[in-house]
């Protein structure tokens, strides 16, 4: 759990959350590859 303590704040915390979860973080469902990997699969 975070405690933020403005809304810029917060902006910052999600958006590197964001970055994360689609650029390094492996996903079962995926065969093991992230988001950003699976979605550049699709569009080649």
């Amino acid at each position: 759990m975070e405690a933020l303590d403005s809304l810029p704040e917060a902006k910052v915390v999600i958006e590197e959350w964001r970055n994360t979860y689609n650029h390094l973080r492996p996903h079962s469902s995926l065969g093991w590859k992230t988001p950003a990997a699976n979605a550049a699969d699709w569009s080649t």
